[in-house]
């Protein structure tokens, strides 16, 4: 075998002939990772909380590939260079050149090389990255001149958006944008490509650090707030009072921290769809807190998901409660029947549950055990037998006033092409990060809870009536169930909180005997026009046969003692 400083490659199909790879720069591939390897033996577990911008596992990608890759800017070296993303790349050097004006007019080359000779600075920005990154940017200027490049871009584009910058009535100059810029111009509406821009910025591998676009600030001296850029941009809801908090990582991680900044979900889970808990008696209502998006981004708060039993009761639920709920406990052991011996014995056993009629004493003039005192038992039997039929119909009739309501309150979602990339690209970044703070799955556990209630057409509606989903004319409601489907998706939580649990409260109200009636009387029967005819006539007609069994019962005793 020919020795070579090249790597061979056995052609398919040669047993003993061989070619060299003539791909360049082996040597400093291989040099590379030996560097690499060398830092992570030396501080493993330091360099893990170090990293915050993640590769996509190919098994996450199998699920939709597109949704993490960029569609029209390259933010960090993971997808630099793709043809499909040079366009952009003028606009970048229009940001970087406003910067340079903005930092009173420092040269590019001072720049690049106040990065360069900061070795601890630049230490923290490639250890950001979880896989080493590619050796083209080895070169002590490429790595620099990308950071500040991809920086000024980004920042340029929140101070554009925020109410700082200059206004749109300000000509353009070397410190404005014109207010008709298609990249820095005014957003206040959502077109072109600017939705674009902002969905690229949200994916785990298209990030930079933070503290890159906190040292060119610090540069230009300006006296903002990044995290509030941030959050300004996308539409989140910023802390009520100032609070001290730290830099956040990247803008994928600040504006996660935005929607979870509301709410205290835990990630309990519902043991029915939404359809199916409407009929249980669970009502849905839209969460007020945690902001709605920027039309373009429309989520609410994540964390933001309470759950509260209504605690006003109308006279007929206080009633069951009292009297009615005691007999729903099937756990409780039961003494054996008793037949009643008599006709006051049995309207006792009838109506004593309901502690509404005492007992009553014997009301007629003639004495027992006569042929009137049979006749008058039996109609008397008749008599119980209809009301308690009676009784039981009307309670049918009237069981909504029965049925005792949880609320249920959710953040908006929008549902368009940008909701499944982004909701994607948040729990990726949960699953993959494993940083300072410890793991907090709150957007995995909101889809997951999402994808509980969402199972079937049905449950989009009732969502939707409830103004808790709202999606595109052109996307059916089958497409919204199936988006849910495929997220969650061979994904597992086990976090050891009690994740994935179903919320007892839900399953009490639920679990409730009229509430049970209800949903069974809505799932069989509905709003059937002809059941309803047939429920109406029943009630009448058992109303019609009991005032003529007691006027028949009245005017046989008038008869007798007359």
């Amino acid at each position: 075998m020919e020795s070579t400083s090249r790597s061979p490659v056995r052609r398919h199909g040669e047993d003993s002939s061989w070619v060299l790879d003539n791909t360049p720069s082996v040597d400093s591939v291989i040099a590379w990772q030996y560097r690499f390897l060398d830092r992570f033996r030396q501080k493993p577990k330091q360099l893990w909380n170090k990293r915050s911008i993640y590769r996509i596992p190919y098994s996450m990608k199998d699920l939709n590939d597109k949704a993490y890759h960029p569609r029209v800017v390259s933010i960090g070296p993971y997808h630099n260079g793709n043809q499909h993303l040079q366009p952009m790349e003028e606009h970048k050097y229009r940001a970087l050149r406003h910067f340079l004006n903005r930092a009173y007019d420092i040269r590019l080359e001072d720049l690049v090389g106040h990065f360069r000779d900061d070795d601890r600075f630049m230490e923290k920005v490639i250890n950001s990255y979880s896989k080493p990154i590619d050796p083209q940017w080895n070169d002590n200027y490429a790595l620099p001149h990308l950071m500040i490049l991809d920086g000024c871009f980004v920042l340029e584009l929140l101070l554009s958006a925020s109410a700082n910058t200059c206004s749109a009535e300000s000509p353009a100059s070397e410190w404005c944008y014109a207010a008709k810029d298609p990249i820095f111009g005014d957003h206040e509406e959502k077109h072109g490509i600017i939705p674009y821009v902002k969905l690229d910025m949200l994916l785990v591998e298209n990030q930079i650090p933070l503290i890159v676009l906190h040292r060119l600030s610090r540069i230009a001296q300006l006296e903002v707030n990044l995290n509030d850029l941030i959050r300004s941009f996308y539409g989140c809801r910023h802390p009520v009072q100032p609070i001290i908090e730290p830099l956040g990582l990247h803008v994928l991680d600040v504006y996660r921290k935005g929607r979870l900044f509301l709410g205290e979900y835990t990630g309990w889970t519902v043991p029915m769809s939404a359809k199916e808990l409407g009929d249980h008696g669970i009502r849905f209502k839209r969460s007020s807190g945690g902001g709605s998006g920027d039309g373009n981004v429309g989520i609410g708060g994540f964390k933001d998901v309470v759950f509260k039993i209504a605690k006003k009761k109308n006279i007929c639920g206080k009633l069951y409660d009292h009297f009615m709920e005691p007999l729903d406990q099937r756990r409780r052991p039961r003494p054996p029947p008793q037949i009643p011996s008599s006709v006051s014995g049995f309207f006792r056993k009838i109506f004593s549950p309901l502690r509404l009629i005492p007992t009553p004493a014997w009301p007629f003039p003639f004495a027992p055990q006569t042929a009137e005192w049979y006749i008058t038992s039996v109609l008397l039997w008749i008599i119980t037998a209809v009301l308690s039929v009676f009784f039981y119909l009307i309670a049918w009739w009237y069981l909504p006033l029965w049925v005792i309501h949880g609320d249920l309150y959710l953040p908006f979602l929008t549902i368009d092409e940008a909701t499944e990339p982004i909701l994607l690209n948040l729990m990726a970044f949960e699953f993959l990060h494993l940083g300072r703070e410890g793991r907090d799955m709150g957007v995995t556990h909101y889809v997951f809870l999402m994808s509980s209630l969402i199972r079937s057409e049905e449950d989009v509606k009732c969502l939707r009536k409830n103004s808790i989903l709202s999606s595109l004319p052109e996307r059916s409601d089958m497409a919204v169930v199936k988006l849910f489907a495929d997220i969650t998706r061979n994904v597992v939580v086990d976090d050891g909180k009690g994740v994935g649990m179903v919320r007892r409260e839900i399953s009490d109200v639920c679990a409730r005997r009229p509430n049970r009636w209800q949903a069974s009387w809505i799932r069989n029967y509905g709003f059937d026009l002809k059941t309803w005819i047939s429920v109406i006539l029943t009630v009448y007609g058992v109303m019609f046969a009991l005032v003529s069994s007691i006027m028949n019962v009245l005017n046989y005793i008038n008869r007798k003692i007359g």
